[in-house]
């Protein structure tokens, strides 16, 4: 069986320069589909389950190129814990609320100064069927908005809700008495596709909260169930991002990703993209790591 039993991280969270990072990861043996992959998608941890020996050479490369990497047993960088995931999570004023954590036998709650950890970020649903990496869904979205740079929060979040709110469907179909019959009957079988209820120029995006605490670790991933409750109706990036901005005032003493700061401003920025909620985890994992917070 060879040898995976290794893993090369950054020692600083860094945006990589792909004209210098690519050729650095070739020159470890590391082909350039995969290196590319890589450059897009790492959060702190650029690979994982590797040879001693190619760590060490990904991991000097690195360094050679600018980035300051370590090749380190996986034994000595510890597992996230199981995550908790939830479909519901709610930002109250003394701390967060996931009421579907008491049926596991957990608090369904956590006071804010419990909270040690909190990541914050927009990907492609899983469950899309579309594939849609993190630099497709930013031109994705710019070109709908026809945005300058980054995602276009501001302009949801300045946007009318009641502007998605497709008015004709809510009237219905009016039926004529004076439609004969036998004509309404072939309707049943021939109708025309009924457009959506609400609409919505967003690329069928996921929001997804992780938040560490108490020895727990809670998953929040989807956009119908996060909400404020000083905030509950319109787009759902509205309500989302109320829920990130209270959590992110509420926790003074957790630590809190830059990128999770610019969700909650509201601002356009590609920081808080990731591909998917994957990236989220392991993006958490190296923040933990960092700030030793997990037991090896």
């Amino acid at each position: 069986m060879s040898d995976r039993s290794h893993l090369v991280v950054l020692l600083e969270q860094a945006e990589l320069d792909p004209s210098r990072a690519v050729p650095a990861m070739i020159e470890a043996g590391i082909a350039q589909i995969d290196a590319t992959r890589i450059v897009r998608k790492q959060r702190g941890i650029l690979l994982n389950h590797c040879s001693e020996e190619q760590a060490t050479a990904l991991a000097s490369a690195m360094t050679v190129a600018g980035y300051d990497a370590l090749a380190t047993p996986i034994a000595d960088y510890p597992e996230l814990p199981r995550a908790l995931r939830v479909s519901r999570l709610e930002a109250l004023d003394g701390g967060f609320q996931a009421p579907s954590l008491g049926a596991l036998g957990m608090p369904d709650s956590l006071p804010w100064e419990q909270v040690n950890f909190v990541l914050a970020g927009l990907s492609m649903p899983a469950s899309s069927g579309v594939a849609l990496n993190r630099d497709q869904l930013l031109e994705s979205a710019a070109s709908m908005l026809q945005a300058d740079a980054g995602f276009p929060l501001r302009s949801y979040l300045d946007s009318t809700p009641e502007d998605a709110i497709n008015m004709d469907r809510l009237k219905g179909v009016d039926e004529s008495k004076k439609t004969p019959r036998r004509l309404r009957r072939v309707r049943r079988f021939n109708k025309a596709p009924e457009r959506e209820r609400y609409e919505s120029n967003h690329p069928g995006l996921e929001g997804h909260i992780i938040l560490f605490g108490a020895g727990m670790l809670v998953q929040f991933s989807g956009h119908e169930a996060a909400y404020s409750a000083d905030l509950p109706a319109g787009h759902w990036l509205r309500p989302f991002h109320a829920t990130v901005e209270k959590i992110v005032a509420g926790c003074d003493s957790a630590q809190i990703p830059e990128s999770t700061r610019i969700l909650a401003r509201g601002e356009d920025s590609e920081a808080y993209m990731f591909d998917d909620a994957r990236s989220l985890m392991e993006c958490s994992r190296w923040w933990l790591n960092s700030m030793s917070m997990l037991e090896a």
